[in-house]
């Protein structure tokens, strides 16, 4: 769901509020965090959460901030973006995907 999501905000023009999107990869971020089995995995994972938390304080930046700055928060945000479908095609092509992290509801 995580890809398909950075997927879709990617795909085409969206509005600002759309950034809503990005809330599904970095609840499984968030997730692979707490729950990896390795310490590697289980950074990289809480990294990109923080950043990606630094990344969205300001929802519509394109908005906020005079030119050249939103174009410098924009670009930020898409690099953010980027690695994170990084993380996420390669944690869904290692071995031990399967094993890392149990599909079962958090309580």
């Amino acid at each position: 769901m995580a890809v398909a999501a950075l997927t879709a905000r990617f795909w085409t023009y969206h509005r600002w509020y759309d950034d809503l999107l990005i809330l599904i990869p970095m609840i499984a971020l968030f997730r692979i965090a707490k729950e990896a089995e390795t310490e590697d995995l289980s950074t990289w994972a809480g990294v990109l959460v923080g950043v990606g938390v630094v990344a969205m304080i300001a929802p519509g930046g394109l908005y906020l901030f005079r030119n050249p700055w939103n174009t410098v928060y924009t670009v930020g945000q898409v690099l953010v973006w980027l690695a994170m479908l990084v993380f996420f095609l390669r944690f869904a092509a290692s071995p031990s995907v399967g094993r890392e992290i149990d599909a079962r509801p958090a309580v």
